[in-house]
């Protein structure tokens, strides 16, 4: 648990630090695993440096646990095909299980990103979460949607 209160004050410093124009936004997704557990999670974000974000996120596998942690994006829009901005993704955080024990998480992932409104932004994923004892091991796909602001 002080892992997770130390990441999670290290994330909001960034929040804070970002400049003033840096685009920030706040959002959720929902999305389902290869063995068919559904997950929907809560994102707070920043952009940090140029194509780099920096996120709080809270998510709750309904069939395990909830989790809670930090990531870090790069998006790659000089790859990107009419608006879509493919990105890559990594973060660590706690796995507090249904069953009482709690773990240290990290995932990695892939997606894409589209501006469909002024303001807007959905999302196609892809997240590999797994955790230092193998208790969560989990292939998600994801639909996100946030707001910028």
């Amino acid at each position: 648990m002080n892992k997770m209160f130390i990441a999670g004050i290290s994330a909001l410093s960034l929040l804070v630090a970002s400049p003033v124009l840096a685009q920030s936004y706040v959002g959720g997704s929902v999305g389902s695993t290869f063995t068919g557990d559904t997950n929907v999670s809560g994102v707070l974000g920043t952009e940090v440096l140029p194509n780099v974000r920096g996120e709080v996120e809270v998510s709750r596998d309904f069939n395990h646990a909830t989790q809670a942690g930090v990531n870090v994006a790069l998006d790659v829009p000089t790859l990107g095909f009419h608006g879509l901005v493919p990105y890559v993704q990594t973060g660590v955080g706690e796995n507090f299980a249904d069953k009482g024990v709690n773990s240290f998480d990290y995932n990695v992932g892939a997606g894409v990103r589209y501006n469909v409104a002024p303001n807007w932004v959905a999302g196609l994923g892809y997240r590999y979460v797994s955790s230092n004892d193998k208790a969560v091991n989990s292939n998600d796909v994801r639909v996100t949607l946030v707001r910028t602001f």
